[in-house]
Parts: structure tokens; C-alpha cells; sequence
């Protein structure tokens, strides 16, 4: 890969796998000679001259997007995503926002490419990193179906729709479509990883019930711990997470409204160093936070919820069952509380 970049001289600009595509096996290396093998997290190449250049091997097509970080402004630009495979590539960066042309033969980017820009006009509707409409995720995705029965060995396909769930959330259509793939793309390691990861999802959507928590040795969420309240919030957390905190007068409020009729609170922060541990001990007393906190030390919240970010909350019944789950949807979770 042939990196054109006068503007970013002297630079370091990073090859980076967008989600899943991290699964990928391949092995590549940068103009510092620094080899990254299979399961990389970021490439780091150095401009010199106005260019770089990138080189590896990969077992099949994989997503990837150029970033850099600019110290000025602490920080960074992310190029959109593109395909790589094992051919030639030039990418010309046309600004210090990313943008770029790139010439290239691969036709899993061009794939791609011509999907992404054949959906624009559904894609605009949805919001990155935020609640969507569903209607539209799932008209783009039946639009996505129809290419793939064309098509099912499209790489370009498989990774629309892994992009799709990054920014945009989950929805059951993308484990119909993933049925309708080749078996070349099914042996894919990013195929399996992905596949694993929407079946979690979609058994715990709302209405599936909340799998059992083993935090630590000592300290879980099972069944039993929701038996004797109508409604249990669960909020999942960090010391990092600035909206989180800014949550916690809210939920306050909440629990000494609700806690008389039935409704119980659980905290868990996804911390395991003592630091930080200490750190969230001493926000939750300064917020006045008196029910329950857990720290998940096993990374179950990842594991068996999937889960992407912070906050994170969900409202479970008596029986275990996911009623509501919302990333920073504090108050469509208010107004069902109040519902209730």
C-alpha cells in the first residue's frame, strides 16, 4: 500500500482494523520495519518524503481506516473505511480530515464501495452511536439481501454489514443476511466472531432474559436477585465515562422515588485495577449512591451482553426478562419507569 501524504510530513499516520475485521489473520508491516501479526490492534507508519508505504499478507479481505492524532488539538481524524486484500493499492489524502482518493483493483472494495453508495440515501437517516429507527436499518439490510443472494461470496457485503452494526446497533435482520453468505466467507475467522457476537445480542434483546454475571469469585447477577422487586435498573459504568457520572444525581433521584414501590438499583463499573477502583468507590459516595456496586473483573458485560460502551442501562423484571436496554437512554428509561 502506496500512501500518499504531503500534509501529514514527519508524521505517524495508523493503519487501523475497524471492528472485527481485528480478527482477521494476517501479517503486516510498515516502512519502520515493525511487524504486526494476525490479531493487530494498529499499524503505526511514519510519513517521509510525502509518502509511506504498508505491506502484508492477509487471508481474505479485511476493513481497515487510516487515523491520525494531532497533539494540538488532543485529538484525532479517522478516514472512512476500505477494503484491503492482497493487492497493489495508492491512496492519494487529499486533506487533513482524511479524505482520499484511492486506486486499487480489489474488487471487495469496489464491492464495497458501490453498496455503500447505492444505500446513501438510507444510511443518512441513521445516527452513529445512537438510538436509530429500526425501519431503517432493516430497509437498508433488505436491500443488502437481494446483493448477496447475487453475490454470496461478497466480502464487500459482510463487511456493510459488520460497519453497520459498529455505528448503528443491533438488529435481527443481520443474522438472516449472514445465513445467506458462501461458505468461503462462513470459515472466516471474522465471519465466527461476528456470528458468536450477534447471537449474544440477539438473545439478549429485549425480551430475552439477563444470562447470570460472575463479576469476581465472590460477587454475581443471577435470577434470584431480581425475584423480590418488580423492576431491577441496572447501570453499567466507568470512572472515564463522563455521562455516566453526570447520570448519577439522576438515578439518585430516581431511587428514592421508585425504591418504596418495588424498584431495585444495581451498579456494576467496568474497572478491576484497585486505582480506579478506589475512584469509583469515592464518586459513588460523593453522589450519594447507597445501593449496590459490583466491579466486573471477568469482563462478563462484554462476554455475555455485548456491550460496546457506557452507560449502559437496563431494566430487567422479576422473572430475569429484559425489558428496556438503552446506551445514554436515561430517559426513554425515566419515562418507562414512570409506566410502570
Amino acid at each position: 500500500m502506496n500512501i500518499s501524504a504531503k500534509l501529514f510530513e514527519k508524521d505517524s499516520l495508523f493503519i487501523s482494523p475497524v471492528e472485527y475485521s481485528k480478527y482477521s489473520e494476517m501479517v503486516i508491516h510498515t516502512n519502520d520495519d515493525v511487524k504486526y501479526n494476525n490479531q493487530f490492534s494498529s499499524a503505526t507508519t511514519k510519513v517521509n518524503n510525502g509518502k509511506t508505504i504498508v505491506s502484508g499478507v492477509t487471508k481474505y479481505p479485511i476493513l481497515v481506516n487510516i487515523s491520525y492524532y494531532d497533539p494540538k488539538i488532543n485529538g484525532g481524524y479517522v478516514s472512512k473505511p476500505f477494503i484491503i486484500e492482497n493487492l497493489k493499492y495508492v491512496i492519494y489524502i487529499k486533506d487533513k480530515f482524511l479524505e482520499f482518493d484511492l486506486e486499487s483493483k480489489s474488487s471487495a472494495n469496489k464491492d464495497f464501495q458501490n453498496i455503500e453508495n447505492l444505500t446513501k440515501n438510507i444510511t443518512d437517516k441513521l445516527l452513529t452511536f445512537q438510538n436509530n429507527d429500526p425501519k431503517f436499518i432493516v430497509e437498508k439490510q433488505k436491500t443488502i439481501r437481494n446483493l448477496i443472494k447475487k453475490d454470496p461470496s461478497s466480502f464487500g457485503a459482510f463487511w456493510v454489514i459488520v460497519n453497520d452494526y459498529s455505528r448503528f446497533g443491533f438488529n435481527n435482520i443481520y443474522l438472516e443476511n449472514l445465513k445467506l453468505f458462501s461458505k468461503k466467507i462462513k470459515d472466516t475467522k471474522a465471519y465466527k466472531e461476528f456470528l458468536k457476537d450477534m447471537k449474544i445480542e440477539n438473545s439478549t434483546e429485549i425480551g430475552g432474559n439477563l444470562p447470570t454475571l460472575k463479576f469476581d469469585n465472590a460477587n454475581q447477577i443471577s435470577k434470584v436477585d431480581f425475584q423480590n422487586y418488580q423492576l431491577t435498573l441496572i447501570d453499567y459504568w466507568a470512572t472515564s465515562c463522563k455521562p455516566c457520572i453526570e447520570d448519577l444525581p439522576k438515578l439518585v433521584e430516581l431511587y428514592n422515588k421508585y425504591k418504596e414501590k418495588g424498584i431495585n438499583f444495581i451498579s456494576v463499573a467496568d474497572e478491576n485495577e484497585k486505582q480506579k477502583k478506589d475512584l469509583a468507590n469515592k464518586i459513588l459516595t460523593e453522589n450519594k449512591v447507597t445501593w449496590k456496586n459490583y466491579f466486573d473483573v471477568n469482563k462478563e458485560f462484554p462476554k455475555k451482553l455485548n456491550s460496546k460502551g457506557y452507560p449502559l442501562q437496563i431494566l430487567v423484571d422479576s422473572n430475569g426478562k429484559i425489558v428496556e436496554k438503552k446506551y445514554g437512554g436515561l430517559e426513554d428509561i425515566i419515562k418507562l419507569l414512570e409506566k410502570y
